[in-house]
């Protein structure tokens, strides 16, 4: 059976209350990390989780590497740029 973390918090404070335990012994019991024992103690209800922001567009042009999008511009620059070294 799954437990929302709502009801984790509350079963994290209710035994802090009663029974005294540390924030390791409680990390312990409900097989968690302490941080989140830690933000169960101090929070009434768990942070809300953060939306993810804009998501990437990728661009049919310009990635990183220019010679695989546009290989005759890539070969005519590199021609121009040699030229006077022959």
């Amino acid at each position: 059976m799954a437990v929302t973390k709502a009801e984790l918090f509350e079963r994290i404070r209710r035994d802090s209350w009663r029974e005294g335990l540390s924030v390791r012994a409680l990390a312990r019991r409900y097989g968690v990390h302490r941080r989140l024992v830690r933000e169960a103690l101090t929070h009434a209800e768990p942070t809300p989780r953060k939306t993810p922001g804009k998501p990437h567009v990728r661009a049919d042009r310009g990635n990183h590497f220019a010679a695989s999008q546009e290989p005759t511009l890539f070969t005519t620059e590199v021609r121009a740029a040699f030229r006077s070294l022959r």
